[in-house]
């Protein structure tokens, strides 16, 4: 325990210091005195005063100061300037942006070239193609990172050692491959795993598992997220101790069989080779150590104890970097960690004493098991975590026990079978297909309980006011009544299998599950039409009666397309039939090229109209380079497909008579039986005039609005030729643009209006006949 005491002297120093700026010499007094009190009592409890000043010296020697060879030495200059820098981290890749870490090398400023150091932000379009170890020019203002009321973004990446930002920056390539070769080849590696992964099951369950077994949750809808926030199951998201414990007993099993106890150092690595490949914040780095410590207890035969380990944890990565202290990240893992090892072996004794006296022998253990991860874990971690997550994110779960209680149980299945088919797909991907129907099954099973205890308004609070002062006395009064200190329980070997009967068992309830969950995505003998709430732009994903699946446009965000297609997909199916682009604008085009990159695409049909958007070169390149037939659509264009379900084609007449990129839309009309849809992208007057002297048939009976409800379109005369029943306007909430204008809306009077903003998803199902709103 000793060790634990000065890990906690070295804290409360590093916080000090924080709080109270002594000079380094007076620091240097502190040290030399506190050893005498330990020369004189040989009492090597004593040195808790000596980590103390360490701890202070430990801040004072990692506070940056900016002198004229930094880069933060020029924020905040009137005028642009120009960096000369190497990407130094795998680049950070959003719906919207791609973020670049860059260490800086050289300023021009004013025509002075002056060599600097220092990590700046870069932020680039999301389809540029820029890599670790590219060497680069960026030309902008650079500014220092803005404090909010609620929020300081300087000090979230100060702590990263980023101290300058440049947004809107001009950035050229000037050469590649100026990295370490090892980041090169760990990140290559990084990014071919989430491929497997995206490409091998549906959104958003594969973001889920790339959270989960990558640590790369960017991708995971904003929606979705909240709803593990308002849950209180956010956690299983991120990578800690329960990812390290199954790797090390993996790892353990794997290994131990074939070299014996000579497996630990290739443990070691192979924990920290994935410490590494995940990012390593800082809830995975206190978990490798911990995992570290365990292997290397169990190599020389010693007995590790939990605290003492955190104690270490937490030395060793202050001591790398003392800010780590004030990582939301590292406070919650220190704390919820500390919480298993404080109150988890007291609730252990306790619950075995009541389930012994209700349950049989026979079912003593299952139950004790279920209650004990899903109830007693969850709720010793949420006790030691609440009033940080109360602090930081001003948020309380009511309905976080019973959500854990139904999802926890779940999570050894994603994490094993999301492993398994990994590296599955990484042998040979239609393998890692196959294998993650299983991986979807519990991540789809996790995502759904979320969605469904998120919905209740009471499922969480919001709680403002919330001070450190609270925190402290929280923790005060829990720890008054917690005054013994108890041993962590072992890691559990989780990959310990039980064969015969209950291998069996699970086997053939898993078969049975999968093979009903393919029964029930069967294609039902109805076209179904959903119209995705993508934001401010276009998503659309049909599917006809026997089966063929149809995209027009994919809106300007990826993560919340995919998912919306990829609940509407069987989970073994990676193909679609036909992708249809109506015009090249971001808000319809950056969705589809995340189709292409994900699924196997048939066919694409475009207007043929050129595009200088970096997504839409990379929308040409994915049809090239995967061999995706091609089509340019003009008025008269029909296609028919084997379920009776017809498109044709009204506008435009050639590429070449289009006054603007938006009049130039694909408009299409799906016809099926008596049930009829007229999709008109951003078509506006001038399209619509056109179609009117056309002749062709327009009335349709659903019409999806153009432009979002842009007063330019939907004119009376062309809604009296469409006579539609229902009209749809695809239109992100509050936008910029203030759409749906007003004029639009007085048109459309009399006709059922469904907006994606107010509606969210909406769904239209015929059978040819009768039209359902699901």
């Amino acid at each position: 325990m000793t060790l634990f005491y000065w890990s906690v002297a070295w804290l409360a120093g590093i916080l000090a210091a924080s709080k109270v700026a002594l000079p380094l010499w007076l620091i240097a007094v502190g040290c030399v005195f506190s050893i005498l009190p330990v020369l004189l009592y040989r009492d090597k409890n004593l040195l808790m005063g000596l980590f103390f000043f360490l701890g202070m010296a430990r801040y004072f020697l990692a506070s940056p100061s900016f002198d004229q060879n930094h880069l933060a030495y020029y924020n905040d200059y009137p005028h642009k300037v120009e960096v000369t820098g190497v990407i130094a981290r795998d680049p950070d890749k959003g719906d919207t942006h791609t973020r670049l870490t860059v260490a800086a090398q050289k300023l021009n400023l004013g025509g002075n070239c002056i060599p600097v150091k220092g990590r700046f932000l870069v932020w680039v379009p999301v389809f540029s193609d820029y890599r670790y170890g590219d060497r680069i020019i960026a030309s902008g203002l650079l500014v220092t990172p803005p404090r909010w009321e609620d929020f300081s973004y300087r000090d979230y990446l100060a702590r990263q050692g980023v101290f300058s930002i440049m947004r809107r920056a001009r950035v050229r390539l000037l050469e590649r491959g100026r990295g370490n070769p090892f980041w090169h080849t760990l990140y290559a590696l990084r990014k071919k795993a989430q491929r497997v992964i995206l490409q091998s099951i549906h959104e958003p369950e594969a973001s889920l598992l790339s959270g989960i077994l990558l640590g790369l949750e960017r991708g995971i809808p904003a929606d979705l997220m909240e709803d593990f926030r308002r849950t209180g199951t956010s956690h299983i998201i991120a990578i800690s101790g329960f990812n390290i414990a199954i790797l090390v007993g993996f790892l353990n099993g794997l290994l131990g069989r074939l070299v014996g106890r000579r497996a630990w150092p290739f443990i070691l690595i192979g924990v920290g080779a994935y410490t590494l490949l995940v990012g390593a914040d800082a809830t995975v780095v206190r978990a490798a150590i911990m995992g570290g410590l365990y292997v290397l207890a169990g190599a020389v035969g010693r007995t590790t104890y939990a605290l003492v380990s955190l104690g270490f944890a937490a030395l060793f990565m202050s001591a790398f970097n003392p800010f780590v202290l004030w990582d939301v990240g590292f406070q919650l893992s220190f704390a919820a960690t500390l919480g298993l090892i404080v109150f988890v072996p007291w609730a252990e004794k306790k619950l075995e004493g009541l389930l012994a006296l209700y349950l049989p022998v026979s079912l003593f253990e299952r139950a004790f098991n279920l209650l004990n991860e899903a109830v007693v874990v969850t709720l010793a971690a949420q006790i030691a975590t609440l009033p940080l997550i109360i602090y930081y994110f001003g948020n309380l779960s009511l309905i976080g026990p019973a959500a854990n209680f139904l999802v926890i149980p779940a999570q050894p299945g994603v994490m094993l079978w999301g492993a398994v088919s990994l590296l599955g797909g990484l042998l040979w991907l239609p393998l890692g297909r196959i294998l993650g129907w299983v991986a979807w099954l519990y991540a789809a099973y996790t995502i759904r309980c979320v969605e469904l205890l998120a919905r209740p308004e009471w499922a969480s609070i919001k709680v403002q006011g919330w001070r450190g002062e609270f925190i402290l006395a929280y923790y005060l009064s829990v720890a008054g009544v917690w005054l013994a200190i108890t041993k962590w329980e072992e890691v559990r070997d989780f990959l310990r299998q039980r064969w015969r009967f209950s291998a069996l068992v699970s086997g053939l309830s898993l078969v049975a599950i999968l093979i009903w969950a393919a029964a029930l995505a069967q294609p039902d003998g109805r076209l179904h039409v959903v119209f995705c709430d993508v934001g401010e732009g276009d998503g659309i994903f049909i599917r006809t009666p026997g089966g063929h699946k149809l995209i027009i446009d994919g809106g300007p965000s990826p993560s919340r397309f995919l998912r919306c297609i990829g609940q509407r997909m069987p989970f073994w199916d990676n193909s679609i039939d036909l992708v249809i682009l109506t015009h090249p604008d971001k808000d319809h085009l950056d969705g589809l090229v995340a189709v292409l990159e994900r699924y196997k695409v048939e066919a694409v049909l475009e207007p043929g109209i050129e595009s200088r958007l970096l997504s839409y070169k990379r929308w040409r390149e994915l049809i090239e380079g995967n061999g995706i037939t091609r089509y340019e659509g003009q008025r008269g264009m029909r296609m028919l497909l084997s379920d009776g379900v017809a498109l044709c084609v009204l506008n435009p007449v050639d590429k070449e008579s289009c006054e603007s990129d938006n009049n130039c839309s694909l408009v299409i009309r799906l016809v099926m039986g008596k049930a009829s849809f007229l999709f008109t992208g951003d078509a506006e007057r001038e399209a619509e005039e056109r179609m009117l002297a056309s002749g062709w048939e327009l009335s349709s009976t659903v019409l999806k609005v153009a432009h979002h409800g842009s007063k330019g379109s939907t004119t009376p005369g062309f809604l009296k030729a469409v006579r539609p029943q229902v009209a749809v306007i695809s239109v992100g909430a509050d936008n910029r643009f203030g759409h749906p204008a007003r004029e639009v809306l007085k048109h459309l009077e009399g006709i059922r209006v469904l907006r994606t903003d107010r509606d969210g998803t909406v769904e239209i199902v015929s059978d040819g006949r009768v039209m359902w709103l699901k």
